[in-house]
């Protein structure tokens, strides 16, 4: 997770966070498992200042992988404010359409000059049935 301070106020954390499933049958955000041990440290996000990057873990061996929406939660300022951040895991099957949309996008607007996405794209493919890799290179005049 990164997390950048584009506000004109600043911010502090620690190394604490939550995390969340949605459970649709459920109609309800399940509490998954995190680490519960933290360094004891205090991140300060001045104004428009650079990002902090922070490592979340997912403990599978406690809870399996679903399929689903998922977030993470990130209290500041004492727990007076709170962020949380949305993703989703798909299986072998919604990897394999995020990768034909990639594909479907890549091909429709590659000769877009306007589009360096798509102009920088290389190639895409398939690992270990559920990563897919994007091959960039930069060819874009914008660069």
């Amino acid at each position: 997770m990164i997390i950048i301070n584009h506000s004109h106020y600043e911010y502090d954390c620690g190394e604490g966070y939550s995390l969340t499933y949605y459970n649709k049958r459920q109609k309800k955000w399940e509490v998954l498992p995190t680490n519960p041990i933290r360094n004891d440290v205090l991140w300060i996000f001045l104004p428009d200042c650079p990002n902090h990057e922070q490592t979340i873990r997912l403990y599978t061996s406690e809870v399996p992988n679903r399929p689903g929406k998922y977030r993470i939660y990130k209290s500041f300022n004492g727990n007076t404010k709170v962020a949380y951040a949305e993703f989703e895991m798909v299986d072998k099957q919604g990897v394999e359409q995020i990768r034909k949309q990639i594909d479907v996008y890549w091909m429709n607007r590659r000769n877009n000059e306007k589009d360096t996405t798509a102009q920088n794209i290389r190639s895409t493919g398939i690992y270990d049935n559920d990563t897919i890799k994007v091959s960039l290179m930069n060819n874009s005049q914008y660069f």
